[in-house]
């Protein structure tokens, strides 16, 4: 956490070097917190089940106001992505089939390159956000349970995990003034992943064959813009 709060702080440090932040203000500076419904992709799937995990991230936006309606904003948050597998496979411990679920959760921070398009601006109105994702892995983790044969426990797999990220963006939101020069907000940014997030080597594809996993969700979020 202690990353996104550094980013907070210089781009509040950029919005408060840019100026007062009046109604008519060239920037704008937004915090935003809120959930992440998250999933990945498996290509190839053997007949596995693809969860949802709920993570939960924050942070806030740089704005520069291209006209009253058009904004540019950077969006940098702290976020939990992740999935859960769920299916059948043969286990030669067990001896016959087991029932298998492997929770996969993935801490990045993000920074959000949008187009915000704002209808009906100056009161309350309705907005689209369009732009790409760059996400950077913070840490990754892989629990696998067994049915039957219990939990095999949490491991670490950030090292098996790339550290970068690569995702396109678009969704919308609604602005509801309030007293004063600030905005609340709501809104909803579905990302679509376009970058393999697993991490193989030569010998990992000779041995168990390629792997191709993606991130996708939406982030529900709620916030002031200043």
């Amino acid at each position: 956490m202690m990353i996104i709060g550094i980013a907070v702080a210089m781009l509040a440090g950029l919005a408060h070097g840019s100026g007062p932040l009046a109604p008519t203000s060239h920037v704008s500076f937004a915090l935003k917190g809120g959930v992440n419904p998250s999933s990945q992709t498996l290509d190839p799937n053997p007949g596995w089940n693809e969860g949802r995990v709920l993570g939960f991230g924050g942070g806030a936006t740089l704005g520069f106001n291209l006209s009253s309606a058009v904004s540019f904003d950077t969006d940098v948050l702290y976020v939990r992505k992740g999935t859960e597998f769920t299916g059948s496979e043969y286990d030669n411990e067990q001896g016959g089939t087991v029932d298998v679920s492997e929770r996969i959760v993935a801490d990045y921070v993000t920074v959000s390159p949008l187009i915000r398009t704002t209808f009906r601006p100056g009161g309350t109105s309705p907005y689209l956000l369009a732009g790409v994702e760059f996400g950077y892995l913070v840490k990754a983790s892989d629990e696998l349970s067994m049915n039957p044969g219990g939990s095999r426990g949490e491991k670490d797999v950030t090292d098996k995990t790339e550290r970068t990220d690569f995702s396109l963006s678009f969704g919308g939101g609604m602005n509801f003034p309030t007293s004063g020069s600030s905005d609340f907000f709501l809104e909803a940014r579905y990302y679509l992943g376009l970058k393999n997030t697993v991490k193989q080597t030569q010998e990992d594809i000779d041995a168990n064959g390629a792997v191709d996993v993606k991130n996708r969700g939406t982030y529900v979020m709620g916030g002031f813009r200043f």
